[in-house]
């Protein structure tokens, strides 16, 4: 009697794929089992050595299912991060700096309501260092977008290091504005008059810088978002660095349209069509930065931990480990 074959299902061990035997037809690949650990994306139950068409036992869904939401094939061939926890710690410094900073100067605005100081509180004195603290936050984690990993072109790290250093004039000219004229000059939208021409021009300025900070960084930002496959899959909405510009975009004119109308002295209804647009473009900036807080926390835990690879799971020979993983 023929001695046993070791191509027996006992043999076998989860995740190889047995030959193909004289007369018979080569094993469905999908009919494999996972070898690596994969959590059922509904239930977390571990999927390990359930075949690829197979239900999760747990809550039914189909292991299919959650390989096409936690499996990247591309991973692998994605450039590997300098420092995948760095990058990770300054992309969200970088976007929760600047919307902690737009929410204190919403802050501001409130308290310029009240008019704190007539009642000896002096808590919003405070505010204009804390935003200046935030911005410069923000702008440091910036820096994580120069080069986070090699093979970048010169031309986006030279485009992402000019961003960075926009940070130095935005700094000073919201010190110029929250520090030294608003302490002097009270609530600045409180009334419909004549605008300070100082505080005017320097917001037009401050605008352009802002601006061209999120231009120039954009290409870095993207290319980082490009990381999480879900988005290249668009099954995640974007919260998109060209509609916040926009939204810088519609407080520029609101500021340009006030300091057209003082010099031609149109009245109060311009001045009030001014700060209508001020208030709706930043607002509209303010809910771009709050969804651009939670894609960026998503994109931190992609960073730190990858999506697994066709590879983990099957353990396929000869095919690199999830990229995007530090090298520490």
């Amino acid at each position: 009697m023929d001695p046993v074959s070791s191509n027996s299902p006992r043999d076998r061990t989860p995740g190889s794929t047995p030959p193909a035997t004289p007369g018979t037809a080569a094993p469905d690949p999908l009919e494999r089992e996972l070898a690596g650990s994969l959590p059922c994306v509904r239930c977390g139950y571990e999927l390990r050595g359930l075949s690829v068409l197979a239900a999760c036992p747990e809550c039914g869904l189909r292991v299919a299912n959650t390989l096409h939401a936690l499996v990247d094939p591309l991973a692998a061939q994605l450039p590997r991060l300098r420092s995948a926890r760095l990058t990770a710690v300054g992309i969200v410094a970088w976007v929760a700096g600047g919307a902690g900073a737009t929410a204190l100067i919403w802050a501001q605005r409130v308290t310029d309501l009240f008019q704190p100081r007539r009642f000896g509180y002096h808590l919003v004195d405070t505010l204009p260092l804390l935003v200046l603290a935030l911005v410069a936050v923000s702008g440091l984690g910036a820096m994580a977008l120069v080069r986070p990993h090699p093979g970048i072109p010169l031309g986006r790290r030279l485009a992402a290091a000019a961003g960075v250093a926009l940070y130095g004039p935005l700094l000073f000219g919201l010190y110029r504005i929250h520090a030294d004229l608003d302490p002097m000059l009270g609530g600045p939208y409180a009334s419909l008059g004549d605008p300070s021409i100082d505080r005017l021009i320097t917001r037009l300025a401050l605008g352009l810088v802002l601006a061209s900070i999120f231009v120039l960084l954009r290409p870095s930002a993207r290319m980082l978002q490009a990381r999480w496959h879900l988005m290249r899959r668009g099954d995640v909405p974007r919260q998109t660095i060209l509609a916040m510009v926009a939204a810088v975009g519609v407080t520029w004119l609101g500021d340009a349209l006030r300091l057209v109308g003082h010099f031609l002295n149109a009245g109060e209804l311009v001045q009030g069509v001014g700060i209508i647009l001020v208030a709706v473009g930043s607002s509209l900036l303010t809910l771009g930065f709050a969804g651009a807080v939670v894609d960026v926390f998503k994109l931190a835990r992609q960073l730190v931990s990858p999506d697994r690879t066709p590879a983990d799971l099957f353990g396929d020979a000869g095919v690199s480990k999830g990229a995007g993983e530090s090298a520490a």
